[in-house]
């Protein structure tokens, strides 16, 4: 690879990156709004399966009341930081 080829895929990969890093700023911050305090065992985002500007995400969050953990898909707009079509996929004891 040329000195060029090399200098605009190390451009690429970070500016990929540095997209990627303020999706999951920005996520995160979504995160604490929607679902509050509960106790958040993880969080995903499928970025390579995006939808022009949403992702799909999930969660998975421990219910302190039941005692099971609840996996929650979702889609995410990073640009209004808006998290919408959550459901619930998954629930089982730890």
């Amino acid at each position: 690879m040329s000195v060029a080829g090399t200098s605009v895929y190390v451009f690429a990969k970070k500016r990929k990156q540095a997209k990627q890093e303020l999706v999951k700023k920005r996520l995160t911050d979504s995160i604490k709004k929607e679902f509050g305090n509960q106790n958040i065992n993880g969080y995903w985002i499928d970025f390579d399966n995006h939808n022009g500007l949403e992702y799909e995400c999930g969660i998975t969050i421990k219910n302190e009341e039941t005692g099971l953990k609840e996996s929650y898909t979702f889609l995410f707009t990073p640009e209004i930081g808006e998290i919408y079509r959550i459901k619930l996929v998954n629930d089982s004891y730890e």
